[in-house]
């Protein structure tokens, strides 16, 4: 439940916003994360820590050039 929560999250953001904004996205997933999983299971979520975006090779590679 938490995984499908988090990638459809993580879906509402543009790559570029993962390295200017990675902590707000990281509270945001957080609040949805944990509000989710009060509702369907029940849970209370105390923390949650973004540490590894995967992107596609080629937009890495653009990033790193950069």
């Amino acid at each position: 439940m938490a995984r499908d929560i988090i990638l459809q999250e993580a879906g509402n953001y543009e790559a570029p916003m993962y390295w200017k904004n990675r902590t707000k996205i990281g509270n945001e997933m957080l609040a949805t994360l944990n509000s989710h999983m009060q509702k369907g299971g029940y849970a209370n979520v105390t923390g949650f820590m973004l540490l590894k975006i995967s992107m596609p090779n080629s937009y890495e590679q653009a990033i790193v050039d950069t």
